[in-house]
């Protein structure tokens, strides 16, 4: 079993990510907000709840406040993606609505 880590980002987080090289997360982890994944090209596979999915060109992930998950490359060489990590209240302080998750 994978150690776990607490990744926190503030407000929002963007990350692009054009990877050439096999990677494999080293632990599994969670964050106290929403995160996105959205693939570009490539291949990469997530974990969540004890599932793989398979993610390719296309294919997004939207995971909740807490979701324990890692992502790993197994037999793909290179995939590109974005990754947008973002709380329940914006800078302003406004509050997503539950009801539009």
């Amino acid at each position: 079993m994978k150690r776990k880590a607490f990744s926190p980002h503030d407000d929002i987080y963007i990350q692009y990510l054009r990877n050439m090289e096999k990677h494999d997360m080293p632990v599994q982890h969670y964050h106290d907000g929403y995160e996105i994944f959205l693939m570009l090209g490539g291949k990469r596979y997530l974990f969540y709840d004890n599932i793989c999915f398979t993610l390719e060109r296309g294919d997004m992930a939207v995971l909740r406040p807490f979701d324990i998950h890692y992502a790993q490359s197994r037999d793909a060489e290179y995939y590109e993606r974005f990754v947008l990590n973002f709380s329940e209240t914006d800078q302003d302080g406004a509050y997503l609505h539950k009801s539009a998750l």
